[in-house]
């Protein structure tokens, strides 16, 4: 029969050693292992930290640079406020008066049906609403310039949509004439 030999006892201690070295080795490596992924995790919070602070960087300096654009603009906005009618004002009054100044006989002012209406953020008691007008007059064209001239420096708004100029070859210097004008009217809301 074989015979079994035990280790000697330094044997045995170096085999003991060697093993708590692989166990430790073992928890080591897990634990590592675990911080490495926490880790990473952490790198990845902290590029989007990063880059959410950049966003909200940008954003402060877009909203800065409106804020400016928006109070240089405000006096803008509200002289071109003052220049809408209120209502239906005196609209064919100035177109007449216009007509008058110019010597130009108008045939009609037809008020169209398509409407336009406008909601605007900043009146929540008005609607802008476009008013379709259409003009009908005999003139020739420094007439028709001079018209288009006052209406253009007009103290209220109308804007000039579209011009027709019928000619007739035996009539230079007298021409059918059709204007379209849409004038923006602030339309108040009833309480």
């Amino acid at each position: 029969m074989a015979k079994i030999q035990l280790p000697n006892k330094q044997n045995l201690e170096l085999i003991l050693g060697l093993f708590i070295l692989v166990v430790i080795g073992f928890f080591f490596f897990k634990m590592a292992g675990g911080l490495i992924l926490k880790t990473n995790k952490l790198q990845t919070e902290i590029n989007q930290c990063s880059q959410d602070l950049n966003k909200a960087t940008s954003l402060s300096i877009v909203r800065k640079t409106l804020e400016a654009e928006i109070k240089e603009l405000t006096p803008m906005v509200s002289y071109i406020e003052g220049r809408i009618f209120a209502g239906n004002e005196k609209i064919i009054v100035n177109l007449n008066s216009f007509a008058q100044e110019t010597k130009i006989s108008i045939k009609s002012i037809d008020p169209l049906e398509e409407r336009t209406q406008i909601e605007v953020f900043s009146r929540p008691d008005a609607a802008l609403r476009l008013l379709p007008f259409r003009l009908k007059f005999k003139c020739d064209f420094f007439e028709l310039m001079q018209l288009l001239n006052k209406i253009e420096k007009a103290e209220k708004i109308f804007v000039v949509d579209e011009v027709k100029i019928d000619t007739d070859s035996r009539e230079i210097w007298n021409h059918d004439i059709q204007i379209l004008l849409k004038v923006p009217v602030w339309m108040y809301r009833k309480n």
